[in-house]
């Protein structure tokens, strides 16, 4: 900066300061035009001092130079002392002006100071150093809680301006603060807070106030730029809303209830009409979840805040993890919320807020849909006995959503019998792959694994042989590969285990439509049509000609269509959003070829003028023979 001449100023202030500005004269000397100035200053009135105090920013920007601070080990005690004391009066100078209206700072000012002000801030802070002023001085003594709020001061100033150097002024700020604050345990965050009141803290409620105000303005893009992608971003958020939640669960009430309100209003920015403004696998990456699901649990079980803010912050966690759950979660990031507490949440969310009630029942739907997740059922076996314990001992209380909560239950029971199974016999088994072998089910380290598709097992080269050719794995074998999109792990293997669980509850009627198929058709040209609702429940079941379904059943790569010996062809049919299907053939593999034996010898012998729907009636032996093949078992099947 070139030297000033500070013509705007009296002529006596204007020496003094002309002497301030020589920064290579002794700090003593610094020290005493300074504090000069500071006194000459207090006595203007408001209207002039705002002129003044502009007119002496170049004394301010020199004396908060970091090239000034002084080295610990090198520097004596009385330079040491009398320098820091030069920072602290020009901070004392800007923390006026910036008070003054108007400012008379200018964007680029700001963009300027900020390094020269934080390598201060943070020095002060590092030594815990702040000396007391000299006596007589008009200088006040200044704590950390004054120098971050009188910085956080230039950090809102005007909000942002669209220039590149604004931006990165903005993200420096930003982390700067984050960073400062997250250095400190519970434990000094409290002890902080009760010795400097509320407004010790104020400093990042204004920062990241300051940082909202990029997204409603759709400037979130100009930040992103700044930090070279969004990934840096993302962090920042998730590590700012981690560190308000931190400040509301350790610090005195009046803080709490500034973190509560700033966190909501970060919440409402982050997400606009209820999406993620940033990338919601890199949030999801970022422990997002769990983190809502934790804020979530902590403000329906605190009383540290009032009720009309902690339903608003609640009804908005909810919206956003339900919004992350229907549309983005993976089922990792959902078993993650559940692990966190997100049941507990839910109940005792939906008893305490009433803004929560038009969200937790979204969740709930998308829980239903989960629980043919793998990793969600493995949270679930150990979260659900102890939210059970809370509901038993009636402390959720009149929760709006216990009708939702019973029947999410009966079914997550219901699912967590077919974990129970599937972890002790059918995660480790596997068929042999030959359609026409025995072998149907043995332990995996026994068998022979398909070194191309890594999909199929046989057990033996001979099966592997025969399947090869005639049954022409040779042309699927690539395709499988290609579609099994990790088809044997285990998530995907319990998922086709929660199909066969749906069709062993539908096996008796479904054979007795397959019996009244054969009876009428004289062939066993069928194949068993399964509608699956959102939640992986079956929801209607019927058979038809396999001609109907060619364009389905071609799809898949075993060659026969029509239901022979030990294999039935099934279409399984999913519900999706906005009234769409998704159609997938399997090929479900009995352990006997008694079953469809069985139907056709029984189609044989029904008398004439005996329709299958009255055959419990008119013929209960034959039922009761259906019913003996229907409770046969299906062992495996192949996508």
């Amino acid at each position: 900066m070139p030297s000033p001449t500070f013509s705007e100023l009296p002529y006596a202030l204007r020496q003094v300061a002309k002497a301030a500005f020589r920064t290579s004269d002794s700090p003593e000397k610094l020290l005493t035009s300074l504090s000069r100035i500071h006194n000459h200053v207090q006595r203007i009135s408001p209207p002039q001092r705002g002129k003044l105090l502009a007119a002496l920013y170049p004394v301010i920007h020199a004396h908060l130079d970091p090239s000034f601070i002084p080295n610990t080990e090198t520097t004596a005690e009385s330079s040491f002392r009398q320098r820091t004391l030069c920072a602290i009066a020009a901070i004392q100078l800007l923390d006026a002006m910036c008070e003054e209206e108007p400012t008379n700072l200018t964007g680029l000012d700001v963009v300027d100071l900020w390094p020269r002000l934080w390598a201060w801030i943070e020095f002060m802070h590092n030594h815990d150093y702040f000396p007391q002023p000299p006596k007589h001085s008009s200088l006040a003594e200044i704590k950390v809680d004054r120098f971050t709020t009188m910085s956080s001061y230039i950090a809102i100033f005007e909000g942002p301006k669209d220039t590149p150097d604004v931006w990165a002024f903005v993200l420096c700020v930003w982390k700067n603060f984050i960073e400062f604050w997250e250095g400190r345990s519970s434990d000094n965050l409290a002890a902080a807070s009760s010795a400097y009141d509320h407004k010790s803290l104020r400093a990042i409620f204004y920062v990241s106030k300051f940082v909202l105000y990029c997204a409603p303005q759709g400037s979130l893009a100009n930040l992103i730029d700044a930090a070279g992608g969004d990934d840096p971003v993302v962090h920042l958020f998730v590590r700012c809303i981690t560190l308000l939640y931190t400040l509301y669960k350790s610090c005195p009430h009046q803080v709490r209830t500034f973190s509560l309100l700033t966190l909501g209003t970060f919440m409402c920015a982050v997400f606009q009409k209820g999406k993620p403004i940033l990338s919601p696998t890199k949030l999801l990456a970022a422990g997002i979840v769990p983190l809502l699901t934790q804020i979530a649990l902590t403000l329906c079980t605190s009383q540290y805040a009032p009720v009309v803010h902690r339903d608003h912050v609640a009804s908005a966690t909810f919206l956003y993890l339900s919004a992350f759950y229907v549309s983005y979660a993976s089922e990792e990031a959902a078993a993650a919320g559940v692990k966190a507490g997100l049941l507990q949440a839910s109940l005792l969310c939906g008893a305490a807020f009433p803004g929560t009630s038009s969200a937790i029942p979204i969740l709930y739907n998308r829980l239903r849909q989960l629980t043919s997740e793998y990793h969600v059922m493995r949270a679930l076996k150990k979260a659900l006995p102890e939210v059970q314990a809370l509901v038993s001992a009636g402390k959720v209380g009149a929760s709006r959503h216990l009708d939702l909560w019973y029947g999410f239950v009966r079914l997550a029971n219901e699912r967590l019998e077919v974990l129970v199974d599937f972890r002790s016999r059918l995660r480790n088994t596997r068929s042999c792959a030959n359609f026409h072998c025995n072998e149907l089910i043995s332990e995996k380290e026994q068998l022979h694994r398909c070194g191309g598709c890594r999909v199929y097992y046989y057990c033996s080269k001979a099966c592997q042989k025969a399947s090869w050719g005639r049954q022409m794995h040779r042309s699927a074998c690539s395709h499988v590969e290609r579609a099994s999109d990790g088809v044997d792990k285990p998530g995907n293997r319990f998922r086709l285990a929660v199909y066969l669980h749906e069709y062993r509850i539908r096996k008796p009627d479904l054979f007795l439509k397959k019996l009244a198929h054969i009876h009428r058709k004289k062939n066993t040209d069928l194949c068993v049509v399964l509608d699956f609702g959102p939640d992986d429940v079956l929801r209607h079941a019927h058979v038809a000609e396999t001609g109907s379904w060619g364009f389905v059943l071609g799809k898949h790569h075993y060659g026969e269509r029509s239901a022979t010996g030990r294999h039935e062809m099934h279409i399984l049919q999913f519900e999706l959003p906005h009234g769409k299907t998704d159609t997938k053939p399997v090929l479900f593999r009995c352990n006997t070829s008694a079953q469809l034996d069985g139907l056709v010898d029984i189609a044989g012998r029904i008398p004439a003028g005996v329709d299958v729907a009255n055959l419990k009636d008119r013929c209960p032996a034959l039922y009761q023979e259906v019913m003996e093949l229907a409770a046969m078992e299906v062992v495996d099947i192949y996508g």
